[in-house]
């Protein structure tokens, strides 16, 4: 029997005033906002989305919303939560998303961490929208000296956000093509003569494991994130092992970003000490924890115990019926199960 759902997701383009039309003109069990690749999720439509909620406080409906980020910390725009908003939060979406994005493009390979490299790099810090944190990463790093001799990008400023103290800014840009293609799916060359990565995540006031951090797990690379407090203590119950050999994490519960952020760049002040021929020997020592993070993401990915329940319901739906309440989700579940059996 076919859901008598309806749904509206921004990445599929869809247009807010057909569906708020649609949703008005019949009963539903159902009215869902997919929003599973974003870290928070919005009122899609500054007119159309208060009638949406004035039309189900009037019949009594509930809009169901299901957003990407892990917990709900992340403001929302005010007066959206309400009585008749019901929120559940899928923290793992973007492992799979990045998941299938890396072996479908098939330009990004995975890291033997057991095999000697010739790095140039201490670390790679990738920076292209420039949000506030970001920002200010960038201008620690400046402030310890650690730019100069390390593969970091910032193609742009945004001065409303954040003035600079330590960085004169100027692009930094690792390839020519990447402040234009800003593709999810590749990475630069510096990515693989890098020894770590130190991750500036998508927020800072909400854990939200994008494809920043989902990168480094699947490719197999030693890193650490800036963003918000107890993201590691999250990657841990998710059952990621810790690099605890490399790095010193206890920033992690520090509620302060300027005082987490400085507390985390001390482990790459430590890094930056050692020389660049001593880095493979490290990387042994983290080897095994590396490719036990590969496999420990894989698994999560097609666990269908975290996919959200209704989300799962939407799918089970699609292979019963072949009627697609949310194309973007279906499209993103077929796509990994033609990838599951293929390594990275």
């Amino acid at each position: 029997m076919t859901l008598n759902y309806i749904g509206h997701n921004n990445w599929d383009g869809q247009n807010f005033i057909n569906f708020y039309n649609n949703v008005i003109s019949k009963r539903w069990d159902r009215i869902i906002l997919f929003c599973q690749n974003e870290y928070d999720w919005h009122s899609h439509n500054e007119t159309y989305f208060p009638l949406l909620l004035e039309h189900c406080i009037r019949t009594n409906q509930v809009i169901d919303v299901i957003a990407g980020s892990h917990s709900d910390q992340y403001p929302t725009i005010p007066n959206i939560i309400t009585d008749n908003t019901r929120v559940v939060y899928w923290g793992t979406n973007w492992l799979g998303k990045t998941y299938h994005s890396l072996i479908r493009v098939g330009t990004a390979k995975s890291i033997n961490p057991y095999q000697t490299t010739d790095y140039k790099y201490h670390f790679i810090s990738m920076n292209s929208n420039p949000h506030q944190h970001r920002q200010y990463l960038v201008d620690l790093l400046a402030k310890y000296d650690l730019l100069r001799f390390n593969a970091v990008s910032m193609h742009q400023q945004n001065l409303n956000v954040y003035t600079w103290k330590y960085f004169k800014f100027e692009p930094l840009i690792l390839e020519p093509e990447f402040p234009s293609d800003k593709q999810q799916h590749r990475v630069p060359d510096q990515y693989y003569n890098s020894f770590a990565q130190l991750v500036s995540e998508s927020a800072d006031d909400t854990i939200f494991l994008s494809e920043k951090t989902a990168t480094p797990l699947i490719l197999g690379k030693p890193f650490v994130v800036a963003t918000q407090k107890n993201f590691h203590k999250y990657l841990k119950e998710l059952g990621f092992q810790l690099y605890d050999e490399i790095f010193d994490y206890s920033f992690d519960n520090i509620t302060d970003r300027e005082e987490r952020f400085e507390a985390l760049l001390q482990n790459f002040i430590r890094l930056q000490k050692i020389p660049l021929g001593e880095l493979s020997k490290l990387r042994v020592i983290v080897a095994d924890k590396i490719e036990y993070n590969k496999r420990r993401a894989k698994e999560i990915i097609y666990d269908p115990n975290y996919y959200p329940t209704l989300a799962q319901e939407i799918i089970d739906c699609y292979l019963k019926t072949g009627v697609s309440i949310d194309q973007k989700l279906i499209s993103d579940y077929q796509f990994l199960q033609e990838v599951r059996n293929l390594p990275l």
